[in-house]
């Protein structure tokens, strides 16, 4: 296992020539259309389906669906070397507590590639 405590370098400032791309579109339209592999750094916090004024409140399945598809749509754009930060909470339905990192940590075929802190890849390909 890789030592995560080692200390990285403090990025000061964005090189003049580094490319940078914010989109407000739907997710998953977007990255279909990036290339594979193409995406160093890719940093989310989805909605937690709990009926923000934000989001529309789905069926638990549905979203976990929706949230696989997306998943699997970042891990194939994202760079042999690169790192995928996902931010995840607690679905809560009818106060009991489903937590999403664990359900979205085991669904698909993406488990062996992901670290459950905070879902950290680095270049585990």
């Amino acid at each position: 296992m890789r030592n995560l405590n080692k200390k990285l370098p403090v990025v000061k400032a964005i090189k003049p020539k580094t490319k940078v791309n914010i989109q407000c579109e739907d997710n998953l339209e977007y990255m279909r259309s990036l290339r594979k592999s193409s995406m160093h750094l890719i940093v989310t916090s989805p909605p937690y389906n709990i009926g923000k004024e934000y989001e529309k409140r789905r069926p638990l399945d549905i979203y976990i669906e929706d949230q696989a598809a997306t998943i699997a749509e970042a891990v194939r754009l994202l760079h042999p070397k690169g790192s995928i930060c996902w931010q995840v909470g607690n679905h809560i339905d009818d106060g009991e507590v489903f937590p999403l990192d664990i359900i979205l940590y085991v669904c698909g075929d993406l488990s062996p590639r992901l670290l459950p802190f905070n879902w950290r890849i680095h270049g585990f390909f």
